[in-house]
């Protein structure tokens, strides 16, 4: 895959051209996989004589796609790796960081947490791991877990990251006896107990890295962020962060194994050996640890690797990470990223005859061209033959390891913390109480940190508007409310609960799915158990029969109304934003509309009864009057 050399110093610039991918959990934006197609494109001979010189096929001779496994399923996202997008209550101390350490930009910039390293570095070690012990046992409890199994659910997806087991720069630092992840890996070891417990199987997924594989929150870094060299004051003098303190989209990159503007015609040199030696070493001590645990059922080597990842590089990871699975855990599945390229990375024979693999591919809908409900509903049905293709063509079987119920980018910070994709959202947010707020529309009681810890930046101050620092786009609380997904009007339960069945009746095709995530702070959408709850989801999440019986994916086939009655009340964990139906949320209006209406007939009968029996010429004599005063004796 050469490049000529040229082009290596105007690759940063290229990039920041590009729009981003996604803070969270998001496939490339069309601009990214146009540059990937235009790489592919200029370089694809060098690519195939690259290929031919190394040999990543099994003697096993086995047929993977034909394996009879399936999985059903939730993530355990936003614990053990931290997001923003699904804990702000945790992340609520940052807001006004501009304000209490301004004008020192550097200092600004050490104090805003955004992901799991600049948490750690904001807080130092002792108050971080302060808070983290408790953000784990309040965020992941035994009844999360068995309300998980009582779904139906065969499997929980834990992302994890590699510092739990070999911590590095921030996370090695030590003050008062203590690091930042101290004790993440007895909570890991928590959860295996309690899925062994209530008859789930796990996948371990690796899904931060050193360096960063993709650039995004989710990989324990948000990089690369370029901070204002310049702090404004206003013209009171008051010190204020203008729109755009800091920049991410423009400048996002990776440097895990390899770094995002690396050439590809010699990425193979390029490779960082010290980032890959301490990947490999991970991974064998995940193996090691967990190779005989009752619970475990396989491991993600990697999640959502950068989508311009040099395959040569990426092949070679999963090839060498794949021979530590084989040799400690030979009975785990052993489930690759995809790198949002489909089936590419299992093309050339790539793995052909080895057993236990699978591929992982994350399909949302809140990226995609949006449109009427059908089109989210025909989307959602032709993952089917998509996934099917991809085991028929490369013979791997194919799980939608990350999928959700929602149509737009509107949840608070999911494109990053304080931060906006330019051109996203691409829809009208409803703005709802915020979760852990104070004020009239309180909702500290159903707060996940609870009352009683003592936790900075709670309860939200609800006086506030915006609190900077800011990225390149606007995303936050605002006087005590939210934004997230608007609800369709009393479509809502009808539309959801229909794409929720597409969706899992064409990964159901496949070797079925992990929903993203098993819950979050107030975004329903994104919420498995919520969702269930509201009926969105079958009563038995793996009865696969039933699903195919229903055929939901036929043209003709019916829209759906909820699986079962909402549990939550209408002041529940949302604020008040559980839908009912149509005729109770609008009980109240209905009821004053039928007393009001009887009251104004009775009211015009009477005056037209008086207008009957009053001579004719009193009425062009003495015009009505509203409120007009008695005559004078």
């Amino acid at each position: 895959l050469r490049r000529h050399k040229y082009m290596l110093p105007l690759a940063r610039v290229v990039f920041a051209l590009l729009v981003g991918s996604g803070a969270a959990h998001v496939p490339p934006s069309p601009a990214e996989l146009q540059y990937l197609a235009k790489l592919k494109r200029e370089h694809a001979a060098t690519h195939r004589r690259q290929l031919d010189t190394t040999d990543y096929t099994c003697g096993d001779g086995a047929q993977s796609a034909k394996d009879a496994w399936k999985v059903t399923g939730t993530s355990l996202g936003g614990w053990l790796v931290l997001e923003p997008w699904l804990t702000p209550s945790l992340f609520y101390q940052f807001l006004g960081a501009d304000v209490r350490y301004g004008p020192d930009i550097e200092k600004i910039k050490t104090k805003t947490g955004m992901d799991q390293k600049s948490f750690c570095t904001a807080l130092g070690p002792a108050e971080a791991n302060r808070q983290l012990r408790h953000h784990w046992s309040q965020w992941v409890t035994e009844e999360h877990v068995a309300a998980i199994a009582r779904t139906g659910s065969t499997h929980v997806r834990i992302p994890v990251g590699d510092w739990m087991w070999e911590p590095y720069d921030v996370y090695d630092q030590v003050e008062d006896g203590v690091r930042c992840n101290d004790g993440a890996v007895d909570e890991l070891n928590r959860a295996l107990a309690l899925c062994a417990k209530h008859g789930l199987k796990v996948l371990l997924d690796m899904h931060a890295w050193i360096g960063s594989q993709n650039g995004l929150d989710n990989s324990g870094e948000t990089k690369f962020v370029v901070w204002a060299s310049k702090f404004d004051s206003g013209t009171s003098g008051e010190m204020y962060a203008p729109k755009g303190t800091f920049e991410h989209w423009a400048h996002k990159g990776w440097d895990w194994i390899i770094n995002s503007t690396a050439d590809w015609g010699i990425a193979m040199s390029l490779i960082n050996q010290k980032h890959w030696a301490h990947s490999i070493r991970v991974i064998h001590k995940v193996v090691q640890m967990y190779g005989k645990h009752p619970s475990v059922w396989g491991l993600s080597p990697v999640n959502e690797v950068g989508a311009w990842t040099p395959m040569d590089v990426l092949r070679k990871f999963y090839w060498e990470a794949y021979g530590h699975v084989r040799h400690g855990a030979p009975h785990w599945i052993f489930v690759m990223d995809s790198s949002f390229r489909g089936g590419e990375v299992f093309r050339d024979d790539f793995m052909r005859g080895c057993p236990n693999k699978a591929v992982d591919k994350h399909p949302y809908h809140a990226w995609a061209p949006w449109g009427q409900v059908e089109t989210y509903y025909k989307r959602s049905c032709g993952w089917a033959d998509e996934n099917v293709a991809i085991e028929e063509e490369v013979d791997v079987p194919v799980i939608a390891g990350e999928w959700s119920l929602a149509m737009d980018t509107c949840a608070m910070w999911l494109l990053g913390f304080n931060d906006m994709q330019p051109g996203e959202p691409r829809a009208i947010c409803d703005m709802v109480p915020c979760p852990c707020a104070g004020g009239e529309s309180n909702t500290m009681g159903s707060c996940y940190l609870g009352t009683e810890f003592s936790m900075p930046g709670l309860p939200l101050d609800t006086t506030q508007g915006l609190l900077g620092p800011f990225g390149s786009g606007i995303s936050g609380p605002m006087f005590g409310r939210c934004p997230r997904e608007m609800a369709m009007s009393h479509h809502e339960d009808e539309w959801t609960t229909t794409l929720a069945h597409k969706q899992i009746a064409a990964f159901n095709r496949g070797h079925g799915w992990f929903f993203w995530n098993f819950r979050t702070e107030f975004e329903p959408h994104w919420d498995f158990l919520e969702a269930y709850n509201r009926g969105w989801f079958p009563r038995n999440v793996s009865d696969f029969d039933a699903m195919e019986k229903l055929r939901i994916c036929e043209d003709d086939a019916p829209p759906l109304q909820p699986t079962a009655s909402h549990k939550l009340t209408a002041d529940g964990i949302y604020g008040g934003s559980v839908p009912r139906p149509w005729l109770v949320q609008n009980a109240m209006p209905l009821a004053i509309g039928v007393v009001g209406g009887a009251a104004m007939a009775v009211v015009a009968m009477h005056f037209a009864a008086a207008r009957a029996r009053a001579p004719e010429a009193s009425d062009a004599s003495t015009p009505y009057v509203a409120m007009a005063p008695a005559p004078s004796s």
